[in-house]
């Protein structure tokens, strides 16, 4: 999180999500995380590279952004986003709720895209249902409790492989065999 250009971009894509998900009445501080877990994974896998650039770590109740909190605090101290403390259950859900305009020039459409689609399959999940569903992905499974998640976790293929997976990797050798050698 060194470059400003990336910092301005993660502060626009918290309050992005924070305006898109005002009507979610589920919608606090847990499930930020996890749809920027969702969207930053998808992205790398998708697009080649995360939206944030953040790290995430395994924790209990799925991944969490490594900087997710500095960043919500330096925009609630900046008067960006506000957090409305509400009880719900056991708990106080920490809402947050834009208060300027989200500057979309920083996202490709691809981007913004993908934000609105993990939200939208998200959309009135509770927190404690999206942790459970962070907790499938394979890449928070083989990671231990503070562990880094690393990003090409994404790319483990999870099912069995098919004969057509067999065949096209076949396929694949056939033509490096046929690539000439290049000597040093």
């Amino acid at each position: 999180m060194v470059n400003d250009e990336k910092m301005k971009k993660y502060r626009e894509t918290i309050k992005y999500i924070a305006y898109r998900s005002i009507d979610d009445r589920n919608f606090g501080r847990t499930k930020l995380n996890k749809i920027l877990f969702y969207c930053d994974f998808l992205a790398y896998r998708n697009l080649g590279k995360s939206i944030t650039d953040d790290g995430y770590i395994k924790q209990t109740h799925g991944p969490v952004p490594t900087h997710v909190k500095k960043m919500a605090n330096s925009l609630i101290d900046d008067r960006e986003i506000k957090e409305i403390n509400t009880p719900t259950g056991n708990y106080i859900q920490k809402r947050l709720v834009t208060l300027t305009e989200c500057n979309l020039d920083v996202f490709t459409p691809q981007e913004i895209s993908l934000i609105d689609s993990v939200i939208e399959v998200l959309w009135d999940e509770t927190a404690k249902a999206v942790s459970e569903l962070s907790h499938q992905f394979i890449g928070w499974q083989m990671m231990e409790i503070g562990e880094n998640i690393p990003y090409e976790a994404v790319l483990i293929r999870e099912s069995e492989v098919t004969d057509d997976d067999l065949a096209y990797g076949a396929e694949l050798a056939k033509e490096l065999d046929e690539w000439p050698v290049i000597s040093p």
